[in-house]
């Protein structure tokens, strides 16, 4: 009963750090460019509502991003989301009626990603009930999640990365129910929760595909459901990948930020994601671009506090995914390993063909990070199980060192990954209106 009672202590503490400074933060580029998106207006249209060398009050870009207050109906929002290019139009979607319900203030957009992190929770607990067959998994993997500063940062933003975490986690929990019960409703719910997941991520196919080499490996017998179940998400889905072929070259072009413009080592990839699965747990900094400095800049490299806290994590992951593979069902190995390696090896592919940096933007490697989560708490069930004394100092350090990461990034002017936030804040925000460039 008293390891429930501090359960329930670090469970309670991070939801109510999910509430924390998250009316005071600047509302910076990327939260604009959802809002723009979710008004239905393309960006180039959007544009020409500003005129240039012309100075107006703060307040009227500000109302530009109240969208009840302008002249927008449903229906010219909705079509406008589906007209666009978007890789994860299912956020502004859903954030229109959001908005209609709940308010159009810069905190009611982001309130809707604390919304959905209180969503998740109970399938995330259900995901390890039934994946390691135990209660006190999902104790554990709430503990985790609820002060885990990457999941904070993304709770306070009004961005499609939580929504994102939700279908992962929702479609993960009935793919393994499909296959412990080969039951219609559970492959329908899989199905549903699969088109869903695609929408709000076209990354999401790398969840597909890790399924996919899952049910080649473990779940042989049920090649015939699974393969009817994706051929209705690829039908459902067909309409936006026509969509986004025919914008193929303008998505191409906003995307040429990913690009480092400068080669690295085969193995530098690896580190950028690495580093990023130590900061699901511990970050005292979280400034992506110090470590694409760090590793991507000749003559960048330099250890910081954070870096250091980063390389003991990454050992506790690795012994993490030593454990699993010494002791984990033969389910949970093929689920949980491959929601990590399928990424891991398609951003190392990536970075290395295109000179890339993608292995530096945590936010694209949701996928994994649930894996690396899921890794983690299995290692500490076993240790809980086992009744190893090192359960109770490595669950404690996690949560003090979660709790103190969210206190520290939260006195930053933003949560974003800019740290300082560089300028962008709402003095800025006619610019950023007229010279928006997407996701």
């Amino acid at each position: 009963m008293r390891a429930y009672g501090i359960f329930l202590l670090i469970i309670a503490l991070g939801l109510q750090l999910k509430f924390h400074s998250i009316e005071s933060k600047y509302f910076w580029y990327d939260e604009i460019e959802t809002i723009m998106h979710t008004s239905g207006i393309p960006d180039k249209n959007y544009d020409a509502q500003f005129a240039l060398n012309e100075v107006k009050n703060i307040d009227f870009y500000q109302d530009k991003l109240r969208l009840n207050t302008q002249d927008y109906s449903m229906y010219s929002q909705i079509t406008g989301v589906f007209s666009m290019p978007q890789l994860t139009p299912l956020h502004p979607l859903l954030l229109i009626f959001w908005s209609k319900i709940v308010g159009d203030e810069f905190v009611h957009y982001r309130l809707f990603n604390t919304f959905l992190f209180f969503l998740l929770l109970p399938f995330l607990f259900l995901l390890c009930k039934t994946l390691f067959k135990s209660n006190e998994s999902g104790w554990i993997a709430l503990s985790l999640i609820a002060v885990s500063p990457f999941f904070d940062i993304y709770t306070k933003e009004a961005r499609y990365v939580i929504l994102w975490t939700f279908f992962i986690i929702l479609n993960s929990y009935f793919f393994l129910k499909a296959y412990e019960n080969n039951k219609k409703i559970w492959w329908w719910c899989y199905s549903v929760s699969g088109i869903l997941l695609m929408y709000a991520s076209l990354l999401s196919g790398l969840l597909i595909l890790s399924q996919l080499i899952v049910v080649a490996i473990v779940f042989k017998r049920y090649y015939t459901p699974f393969f009817l179940s994706i051929l209705i998400i690829t039908i459902a889905y067909l309409p936006w990948m026509i969509n986004i072929g025919i914008h193929i070259e303008e998505i191409f072009q906003s995307l040429q930020w990913h690009k480092s413009g400068q080669s690295s080592s085969f193995y530098t990839p690896f580190i950028g994601q690495f580093i990023g699965f130590a900061h699901v747990f511990i970050s005292f900094e979280n400034v992506i671009w110090s470590y694409v400095h760090i590793f991507l800049t000749p003559g960048g490299f330099r250890f910081t506090f954070d870096l250091v806290l980063a390389g003991i994590m990454i050992i506790l992951i690795l012994i993490s995914f030593i454990n699993m593979l010494k002791n984990g069902r033969h389910v949970a190995r093929g689920i949980v390993l491959s929601l990590i390696i399928v990424p891991l090896t398609t951003f190392w592919l990536y970075d290395l063909i295109f000179v890339g940096r993608i292995s530096f933007l945590w936010r694209y490697q949701v996928v994994a990070f649930i894996g690396i989560l899921l890794v983690v708490t299995h290692f500490l069930h076993y240790l809980y199980t086992t009744k190893n004394k090192l359960f109770k100092v490595i669950f404690i350090v996690l949560s003090l060192f979660g709790i103190f990461s969210i206190y520290i990034v939260s006195l930053n002017k933003c949560y974003t990954t800019l740290g300082s936030c560089n300028g962008w804040d709402n003095f800025n925000i006619a610019e950023r209106i007229s010279h928006s460039t997407g996701h």
